[in-house]
């Protein structure tokens, strides 16, 4: 499940029933036992009667963890329906997709890419940005589903893919935005200027973003924030993006792209495991007092 499918799950559970699978079982008992989910305790998640399950949800690290999870699906011995869609909230690499895509059909198995945007408060509140690849008649079928945890839900197109390259772009513009307003409320502090008022005239305004109206929350209640993103995942999706860029080594836009991506694989060094997004503030501002 990881940091996204626990609550994506549990939002699901309440307008379906939903079994749940972890590679550490406590963890699907925890589930279980908060949102009256079922538990699947194998050591493999599809070793147990698939024939009524119409739906099969995916929110992991990376398109490898992806494929190794679709594969076992296509060499278990359980009986499948013959309408089994996979949904896939990874945000994924487009090209591994497209070759995960194939891979099912092979046996029957429809597959769409619906990366999600929002963090775990959105999960459990069902207020996620959800983007969809794939085929039109996949995703009318998902769609009621998908509309239980999205504000915005959004069919990118019918290539499988295009819903993972519109994330990682997503995610590409959300590192760059929150380091630049990250740096312009510490100046604004430093000029003793009110920081809600400016951020609030910020948010109202032109340079206003998502990032913007994290930060004055930000600013606003202690540096704390209800929103994580660990940067070990923001850099893969950096990657992925990058991926997709032509004519990088004379794009002057790529290298500054390519100097916030160093920054942040610096930063985190220390605790790759661990660092968050919005541990890169205390950084910004450790270079503000070398200044």
């Amino acid at each position: 499940m990881g940091e996204m499918g626990f609550p994506i799950a549990g939002n699901l559970s309440k307008h379906y029933p939903v079994a749940v699978w972890n590679r550490t079982v406590s963890k699907s008992l925890h589930h279980q036992e908060i949102f009256k989910t079922s538990a699947v305790t194998s050591q493999k998640p599809f070793d147990r009667d698939m024939s009524n399950t119409e739906f099969i949800f995916s929110c992991l690290p990376t398109s490898k963890e992806v494929k190794i999870y679709t594969e076992m699906l296509l060499n278990t011995s359980s009986n499948l329906r013959k309408d089994l869609i996979w949904v896939d909230n990874t945000s994924g690499a487009p090209l591994e997709s497209k070759n995960i895509a194939l891979d099912l059909i092979k046996s029957g198995v429809g597959y769409v890419d619906a990366p999600v945007s929002g963090g775990r408060l959105g999960a459990s509140t069902g207020t996620l940005a959800v983007m969809v690849g794939g085929p039109n008649e996949y995703f009318i079928r998902v769609k009621p589903l998908l509309e239980k945890l999205a504000k915005s839900l959004i069919h990118i197109g019918e290539n499988v893919g295009c819903a993972h390259a519109v994330k990682s772009l997503n995610n590409l513009l959300y590192a760059s935005n929150v380091l630049f307003i990250m740096k312009a409320a510490q100046s604004l502090r430093k000029q003793g200027i009110d920081i809600e008022k400016a951020l609030k005239t910020i948010n109202e305004s032109s340079g206003g973003s998502n990032s913007s109206r994290r930060m004055l929350h930000y600013e606003t209640n202690g540096h704390t924030i209800g929103l994580y993103f660990k940067v070990k995942l923001m850099i893969k999706d950096i990657d992925i993006a990058f991926s997709m860029m032509k004519g990088k080594e004379n794009d002057p836009v790529f290298k500054v792209f390519n100097e916030i991506r160093t920054f942040y694989y610096n930063s985190a060094q220390e605790d790759w495991e661990n660092f968050d997004i919005f541990d890169m503030y205390q950084v910004i501002e450790e270079y503000n007092n070398k200044g």
